[in-house]
């Protein structure tokens, strides 16, 4: 029954990649629902510290003058890449090795 489902979205058009991190976030949300049945009133997190940071980082500018009623035009625009923004926080009670949440994107025009 499982395998219907799968190749019905993949005849949907998703990819295998997205398959699978579909796959991933239910057992992730399942362990999480175990979890959460197993200690119905956690105790609340405490942040012992927090911050951010940005590192590295180029800027283009395309030749010509911006026309905000034109927006997908490339004149004048402003082009950023090749840096990073992080975000942390480190609980009172931090383990050993940290969980690490790592985002990627990508813009296709």
């Amino acid at each position: 029954m499982l395998l219907r489902g799968v190749s019905a979205i993949r005849a949907a058009g998703a990819s295998s990649w997205g398959i699978t991190s579909l796959g991933l976030a239910i057992v992730a949300l399942t362990a999480l629902g175990a979890e959460v049945r197993d200690h119905p009133n956690p105790a609340p997190l405490q942040i012992a510290r927090q911050g951010s940071f940005g590192v590295g980082g180029t800027v283009e500018q395309a030749s010509g003058t911006f026309d905000p009623r034109r927006p997908l035009e490339p004149s004048g625009q402003t082009y950023r890449g090749d840096h990073l923004y992080a975000f942390y926080q480190v609980p009172v009670w931090a383990r050993k090795y940290p969980i690490i949440m790592w985002q990627w994107g990508r813009t296709i025009l």
